[in-house]
């Protein structure tokens, strides 16, 4: 089950792709792990990822933060090296953009010197989850069952569940900020390639929770074998991942089979990309009907003793 999970999208189709989020995710796994090794050279590799964050994009930088908090926390020996490495960091970093952009703020590379544009925070939230091209569920819908393999993660594993709730949650709140939070022409859910070492924590300890013969797992194999289907697709025909040509922010499968159906299948699913009020409205009764569905598989699993 948890295998699976490298068959679907968006991990499927990055061997072949150069961005900053392959190797902020192996780096930020080998921290996770790095935080409960009580020897000292532990804290010189958090510290050095957390040098290393901030520089490859600035949505990383909370990731950081959440890091070098937690091993000044959570370890005995070398506490406060990771994050005196990143303030240091994040000094060098201060004065060599006021020397590239004139401004020392870590978004410079962006063009803005002043803010971060929250205002745009709802429309990224919900592309994140059900933008047709960059939205997660969307991409594989396996990790729907998300929310329920986070309390199957704490119930497994407390601290490092709340370690990467904190990084969840910090970083999806920082690419929901920005206006590329679709990552641009890109393959879909790019963006949130960096924290799928949480995500897949969680999943395996779902699959590791629910009984193999209960309808949850089920529910599981179903999802993740539907989530093959367009990795599959575009593992075969890479330059189709970005979306149609000319039409940036529309995925290619529905554009295929609106194509070859002539039913309106793009119109189906939020383009939130360039919203219209109608996309936006679409794209929050899509996340409050999941809110909904995944209470009442909660409420399903308690009263069924988790299945067995």
């Amino acid at each position: 089950m948890v295998c699976s999970l490298f068959l679907c999208l968006p991990l499927a189709v990055f061997p072949g792709e150069l961005y900053p989020e392959v190797p902020a995710a192996l780096l930020i796994a080998v921290a996770i792990r790095a935080i409960d090794n009580p020897e000292a050279a532990s804290s010189w590799l958090i510290a050095g990822v957390v040098v290393l964050l901030p520089w490859f994009q600035v949505r990383l930088l909370p990731a950081a933060v959440i890091l070098a908090l937690a091993a000044m926390i959570m370890r005995k020996l070398l506490r406060l090296l990771p994050i005196l490495a990143l303030v240091t960091s994040l000094l060098v970093q201060a004065m060599v953009f006021q020397h590239w952009y004139g401004t020392p703020w870590p978004w410079a590379p962006y063009g803005t010197t002043a803010t971060i544009p929250f205002g745009n925070i709802l429309v990224g939230a919900l592309g994140l989850l059900v933008d047709q091209q960059s939205g997660l569920f969307i991409a594989a819908p396996v990790f729907l069952f998300l929310p329920l393999a986070a309390v199957a993660a704490w119930q497994f594993d407390r601290r490092r569940t709340l370690l990467g709730a904190a990084l969840v949650g910090s970083y999806f709140a920082a690419v929901s900020t920005s206006n590329l939070w679709h990552g641009n022409w890109s393959p879909p859910a790019r963006l949130l390639v960096a924290i799928l070492p949480v995500l897949v924590f969680w999943m395996a300890a779902l699959a590791h929770t629910v009984s193999r013969t209960g309808r949850v797992f089920t529910l599981l194999r179903v999802a993740a074998l539907i989530s093959m289907v367009p990795a599959t697709f575009y593992v075969l025909f890479p330059d189709k991942r970005c979306g149609p040509v000319g039409r940036q922010g529309f995925n290619y499968l529905l554009y295929l089979g609106e194509r070859i159906t002539g039913l309106g299948l793009t119109k189906a699913v939020p383009a939130l990309q360039n919203p219209t009020p109608r996309d936006v409205i679409m794209a929050a009764l899509l996340v409050g009907f999941w809110i909904i569905g995944t209470g009442l598989l909660a409420k399903h699993l308690r009263s069924t003793g988790k299945e067995k």
